[in-house]
């Protein structure tokens, strides 16, 4: 099965009438965790991103008539309960939801561009120093922060498509935007891990990437 990617924009669900339609739609375990949301954007994304993932495995299964609830990893990864060789991810940012859907493991982020943050500090804590001195010696504000947030999106994705989410050391590893690739203090980290890491930029403010075996050049859009 080839690994495939999709992106939606969540905006329309902030109409009663079709957000409506969207949750009718989602399995009872579910709809309980959407409804518990107080704020309609937060509601939004959670339903969002459950459709979305709904459609892509209708597009890469031939049968998913049933969505039972997930089994979690030990970092709270989630899987499907049967073990039929899917993988999948999900994300979320803004207005925006993502999902990667493949035959092996996998991971992807999604980052709508904020300017007004102090992002020189986050990077100086949290990334490895390769990646700050990256971020330094580009002098436009506008393109540091674009890059500071593929940065963010790639080192995001790598730790989810390893299970571990934010749990791992954001530190312990660095990401070249020029080559795609991540390294490691320690080359032992790597070892037998046969992956790409891809970048798909959106051009509407948002950025997002995906780590796994094989990835698509592009993400397919879909809508609500």
């Amino acid at each position: 099965m080839n690994t495939r990617v999709f992106v939606a924009d969540t905006t329309p669900l902030l109409n009663e009438n079709v957000y409506n339609r969207v949750f009718d739609r989602l399995p009872a375990w579910r709809a309980d965790r959407v409804a518990r949301y107080k704020n309609a954007n937060d509601r939004a994304a959670a339903a969002g991103v459950f459709v979305l993932l709904m459609h892509g495995l209708s597009v890469c299964l031939a049968d998913c008539a049933s969505f039972p609830e997930f089994i979690y990893g030990p970092h709270k990864k989630p899987y499907l309960p049967k073990d039929e060789g899917i993988y999948f991810n999900m994300s979320h940012s803004g207005d925006r939801v993502m999902c990667i859907i493949g035959d092996s493991e996998n991971g992807c982020d999604i980052q709508k561009i904020v300017t007004d943050k102090d992002n020189d500090k986050i990077a100086s804590r949290f990334f490895h120093q390769n990646e700050v001195n990256f971020l330094n010696s580009i002098t436009d504000d506008i393109k540091r922060t674009t890059e500071f947030y593929k940065l963010w999106c790639v080192k995001e994705s790598y730790l989810k498509y390893l299970g571990i989410g934010l749990a791992g050391e954001l530190k312990n590893f660095a990401v070249d935007l020029d080559s795609m690739t991540v390294s490691c203090e320690h080359s032992s980290d790597l070892s037998g891990r046969d992956f790409v890491v891809r970048m798909y930029d959106l051009k509407d403010g948002y950025v997002c990437s995906a780590v796994a075996r094989s990835l698509p050049d592009k993400v397919t859009t879909y809508k609500f």
